[in-house]
C-alpha cells in the first residue's frame, strides 16, 4: 500500500490545532472552597417543635408581654364604713388572696373591718390615697419580681421562710415584712390593763397600738404616747381600751 508523503503534515496539523495557547499575562484564578453548614428539614421541624412546646409550657400571664399597670382604688363612703369596692378586681389583677390582702389593709390603716363578697368594707373614713399607698407597698412586698418587675409570681414556703418566686425570668427571693415584737406570755382578755406605745392614729381618730398580732384601738390618746390602757372589748385580733394614765 502506498503511503502518499503530503498526507503526515496534515495529521500533524489537526494535532497543533487541538492544542489551547496559554496567553501568558493571564494569571490562573485561585478557587477556594468554603466549607457549607446544611440544616436538613427534620432539624428545623424538631426546633420549632420545641419551641412551641416550651412556650405553651409557660403561664398565662408570662405569654403576655403587657407593662403591668398598678390596678386603682375604687371607694365609696357609706355612713361610717369605707368600702373598697374593687377588691375582688384587685385580687384577680395581683393573683393574690383577696382576704390576704384587706387584712395586711387593716392592718396598714389602723382599722377594723371585713370582707363581702368582692367588696372591702372598712370601719372610718379612709382616704383613698392612704390606701393606694397601701396597695403599692403591698404589690412591691408581695407581687412584684425585684429582677425583672413583673407580676408572675408566686408566694411559696422554703422551710420557714416564705419566698417569692417568679415565673417569668425564674428569680426567687425571701418575702420581708415588718415583725412586732411581742411583749406578753398570756393571752388578754377583758378589763385587763397593760402598758403600750401608741405608734398611730387610726382612721376614726382612735390611737393605735400593736401587741404580737393585735391591733389596739384606744381613745382619748397622740401618737407617740406611752400609756397604761384597760382592755374594754375585743374581737379576734382587734382589741378595744380606754386610756388609764400616761407613763
Amino acid at each position: 500500500m502506498n503511503i502518499d508523503e503530503n498526507e503526515a503534515p496534515l495529521e500533524e496539523e489537526e494535532e497543533e490545532q487541538e492544542e489551547i495557547p496559554v496567553d501568558e499575562g493571564q494569571e490562573e484564578e485561585e478557587v477556594i472552597e468554603k466549607p457549607e453548614f446544611i440544616l436538613e428539614k427534620k432539624d428545623v421541624d424538631k426546633y420549632e417543635m420545641l419551641v412551641k412546646r416550651a412556650f405553651h409550657s409557660l403561664p398565662e400571664t408570662v405569654k403576655n408581654s403587657e407593662r403591668f399597670t398598678m390596678p386603682s382604688i375604687k371607694i365609696i363612703y357609706e355612713g361610717k364604713t369605707s368600702v373598697l369596692q374593687n377588691l375582688g378586681d384587685i385580687s384577680k389583677t395581683l393573683n393574690r388572696d383577696k382576704e390576704h390582702i384587706f387584712t395586711y389593709m387593716l392592718k396598714e390603716v389602723g382599722t377594723a373591718g371585713n370582707v363581702e363578697k368582692t367588696r372591702g368594707i372598712f370601719k372610718g373614713k379612709v382616704q383613698r390615697n392612704n390606701l393606694e399607698e397601701k396597695l403599692q407597698k403591698y404589690t412591691e412586698t408581695f407581687v412584684l419580681c425585684s429582677e425583672c418587675l413583673r407580676p408572675d409570681t408566686r408566694m411559696v414556703k422554703d422551710g420557714r421562710t416564705h419566698v417569692l418566686q417568679c415565673d417569668a425570668c425564674g428569680a426567687h427571693r425571701p418575702i420581708k415584712t415588718k415583725k412586732t415584737t411581742l411583749t406578753y406570755k398570756k393571752e388578754l382578755g377583758i378589763g385587763e390593763t397593760i402598758e403600750v406605745l401608741i405608734s398611730d392614729i387610726g382612721a376614726k381618730g382612735d390611737g393605735v397600738a400593736r401587741m404580737g398580732r393585735n391591733v389596739i384601738f384606744v381613745t382619748g390618746v397622740t401618737k407617740g404616747a406611752k400609756v397604761q390602757i384597760k382592755i374594754t372589748n375585743i374581737k379576734g385580733n382587734l382589741i378595744f381600751a380606754r386610756k388609764v394614765k400616761d407613763l
